[in-house]
């Protein structure tokens, strides 16, 4: 899939696709595509996560733990951001992630989103009026 695919495909799969096209042809350069196997954990709770994810293909499941078990656990299907508020605050996950079929996630290591942030601020000007709102 070439950038322009990877624009469109954001622009009506995700929701990025409020962001200017300047902005989401940034954020599809600057992805790398990953291969995940069924059963796989991505990011385990508390722990900082290491990427900026968007599931391309496959189906993935989020949850917390308790001390009596699974708390809360959510499906998340093609289209899904993972872990952009935790990158935006700058804070550790409060899910861990583990896929449930053979995925495709596009990622951004944490370091080149935060430039992307810094480079393009409609990105987290943009979130964070949606945070807010939670």
């Amino acid at each position: 899939m070439d950038q322009a695919e990877k624009v469109t495909w954001l622009k009506q799969n995700t929701e990025l696709g409020s962001l200017s096209g300047e902005t989401l042809s940034a954020i599809a350069a600057a992805i790398q595509e990953e291969s995940v196997k069924e059963n796989r954990r991505l990011v385990l709770e508390d722990t900082i996560p290491p990427a900026f994810y968007i599931l391309h293909t496959g189906r993935i499941e989020s949850y917390r733990t308790s001390q009596t078990g699974i708390a809360k656990a959510t499906s998340l299907l093609p289209g899904a951001i993972v872990y952009l508020k935790e990158l935006l605050i700058n804070a550790a996950a409060e899910e861990t992630t583990i896929t449930l079929s053979d995925c495709v996630v596009w990622l951004i290591p944490s370091a080149e989103f935060l430039t992307l942030t810094q480079q393009y601020p409609e990105i987290s000007q943009t979130f964070s009026r949606s945070l807010a709102t939670e």
